[in-house]
C-alpha cells in the first residue's frame, strides 16, 4: 500500500486537502513531488505539521495553509473529536465532538490564484463530508488544469454519487474508478473514487503517467489510468 500511495502522488504540484498530520505529504515528497499545498483546518494538526515540516526544512516544497476547504471564503465552527482527530469536521456532528473557535475557510480556486500556481497535477481530498462544497470552489482549477484526483466519499451517504457529479461540473472529461470499498450496516460502498482523465493530456505524459492501468501494467497515452487509492 505504501508503494501505491507513492505512485499516486507522483505529480509535480499536489493539493493535499485535509492534510491531517502529514502522512500523505511525506509520501508525496518521497515520490518526488515538486510542491505540496497542505490544507488543514484543525489547530492541533496544524501545530503538528509545523513541527514535522519546519519552514527551514521545507525548501519551498511544502506550503502549509491553516484553513478549511469550502466553496467560498468564510468562517465556520470546526467540530473537533478529542478521541479521533482525523474525524474533525465542519459538516458531521459526531457524538462527543466539540466546536472550537471559528476557523477560516478558503477555496481551491482562490488558493491557486493566490499562490500563483502554474498548474495543479493531483488533488487528494479527505475532508470529512465537505468534498462536494470544496469541489464547487474548484471549478476554475479543474477546468483549467484537469488534475487527477482521489476523493473520499464514505462520509455522507449520497457522496458516492454526488462527488463525481460535483467534479464533472468543473470539467466533464473525468472518468471514475473505485479505489477501496467499505462494508458497514450490511452495505458495501466506495471509500475513495478516483477521478481520471479520459483523454490525452499534458499531465498524462512522461513521469506523471508512470502509473498502472491495472496491477502490473503500464498505461498507454490517452488511456484510462488506474490509480491506487492513497490511504
Amino acid at each position: 500500500m505504501a508503494r501505491a500511495r507513492a505512485q499516486s502522488a507522483r505529480a509535480n504540484i499536489v493539493l493535499d486537502c485535509g492534510a491531517n498530520v502529514g502522512v500523505f505529504i511525506r509520501t508525496s515528497l518521497r515520490a518526488g513531488a515538486e510542491k505540496i499545498i497542505a490544507i488543514e483546518p484543525a489547530p492541533d494538526n496544524i501545530e503538528c505539521l509545523r513541527r514535522k515540516f519546519p519552514a527551514g526544512d521545507r525548501l519551498g516544497r511544502v506550503v502549509l495553509v491553516p484553513k478549511g476547504v469550502w466553496d467560498k471564503e468564510d468562517f465556520l465552527d470546526l467540530l473537533v473529536d478529542p478521541d479521533n482527530q482525523p474525524a474533525d469536521s465542519f459538516i458531521i456532528h459526531r457524538p462527543g465532538a466539540k466546536a472550537v473557535a471559528r476557523v477560516p475557510l478558503t477555496t481551491i480556486d482562490h488558493l491557486a490564484a493566490e499562490l500563483q500556481l502554474p498548474r495543479v497535477d493531483y488533488i487528494k481530498m479527505d475532508i470529512e463530508g465537505a468534498e462536494v462544497r470544496a469541489l464547487a470552489g474548484a471549478k476554475q482549477t479543474l477546468a483549467r488544469f484537469h488534475p487527477r484526483m482521489a476523493l473520499c466519499t464514505y462520509h455522507v451517504d449520497d457522496h458516492p454519487r454526488q462527488v463525481p457529479i460535483a467534479a464533472r461540473e468543473g470539467w466533464n472529461g473525468y472518468s471514475v474508478e473505485c479505489g477501496t470499498c467499505l462494508y458497514s450496516d450490511w452495505k458495501v460502498r466506495p471509500e475513495v473514487p478516483l477521478l481520471l482523465l479520459k483523454s490525452t493530456s499534458a499531465f498524462c505524459r512522461g513521469p506523471l503517467a508512470d502509473l498502472s492501468s491495472g496491477p502490473g501494467a503500464r498505461p498507454e497515452r490517452g488511456s484510462r489510468i488506474w490509480i491506487p487509492a492513497p490511504l
